[in-house]
């Protein structure tokens, strides 16, 4: 059975816990985040838990956490605030990316959608992120992994397209490449010309050069 990353496994973690603690007030609404879990974890927020002022606080800390590459703390914090506030533009911004530079981008995207309704611009920031990443990797030749990379990538209305375009693009150059280097050498063509040629060559007599008749 194949283990899942580190960063998927504590979001996992952190989205039950929150949704245990958060089942006993009263509903108001709810949201789904599914990339980070095998079945879909509901958070539900009740009217009381949205207090701007200590949501604004977590976002804060998880952005600290963040400028320290700290990703799993920065998470953690992002959470907390998207329990207070699911409005909070920046604590869900955070959350997508500490997820991304954890390493796992397929989950990042996929946040990226369950934010897009609400939060559009989320999606063009893992997007923009992503091909500029994805473009150093090619140039360090890891078309495997991309290739592994946009298969799993979501749909999105069509905006991972110039991505898909970018790694299939430089597969077919690396395909074309790999023909030319294997195609054998031809063989430099000789003409009936040439051949004619050097046949009279060998045939032809030496030419006799005329001598000055000497004097009496």
């Amino acid at each position: 059975m194949k283990n899942s990353s580190p960063a998927s496994s504590v979001l996992a973690l952190l989205l039950l816990g929150i949704a245990a603690s958060a089942s006993a007030a009263p509903q108001t609404h709810t949201r789904d985040y599914r990339p980070l879990a095998a079945k879909a974890v509901r958070i539900q927020l009740s009217g009381s838990a949205l207090k701007g002022g200590k949501a604004a606080a977590k976002t804060r800390e998880g952005w600290a956490h963040f400028d320290r590459k700290e990703w799993e703390p920065a998470m953690d914090a992002f959470l907390s605030a998207l329990e207070l506030n699911a409005a909070d533009a920046s604590a869900a911004e955070g959350l997508t990316m500490a997820v991304y530079r954890s390493g796992d981008r397929i989950s990042a995207a996929e946040l990226g959608e369950e934010f897009s309704t609400a939060m559009p611009w989320i999606r063009g920031m893992v997007v923009e992120t992503l091909l500029v990443d994805v473009t150093v990797e090619l140039k360090r030749d890891e078309l495997a992994k991309l290739d592994a990379l946009v298969e799993r990538l979501p749909y999105a209305g069509g905006a991972y397209n110039p991505i898909r375009d970018l790694v299939g693009e430089s597969a077919g150059k690396k395909e074309v490449g790999k023909s030319v280097v294997s195609a054998p050498a031809a063989a430099p063509l000789t003409t009936d010309l040439a051949i004619h040629s050097a046949t009279m060559d060998e045939v032809r007599p030496a030419m006799l050069v005329a001598q000055p008749l000497g004097g009496n």
